[in-house]
């Protein structure tokens, strides 16, 4: 697992060379439709042991929430 800002996110998404990440946001469903990346995937974080499946866990994924705490337990 590597942490990176949202500064280095953006970079990441901005540059077409690099293959895009899955964005995996880990918040609840009423705060990912208040706010969210475009092109994330919503799964919240209780519900991410049943959905595994949905993922592909050879590509590069970033966990995404509000404060950093939910998506550091899921990376983990």
């Amino acid at each position: 697992m590597q942490q990176i800002t949202p500064e280095q996110l953006a970079q990441w998404l901005a540059d077409s060379g690099r293959p895009r990440p899955t964005l995996l946001d880990v918040r609840e469903p009423w705060e990912f439709d208040l706010c969210r990346i475009d092109g994330s995937q919503p799964m919240p974080m209780a519900t991410v042991p049943n959905r595994l499946d949905e993922l592909d866990l050879e590509a590069d994924i970033v966990v995404i929430c509000h404060h950093g705490a939910r998506s550091f337990q899921v990376a983990i």
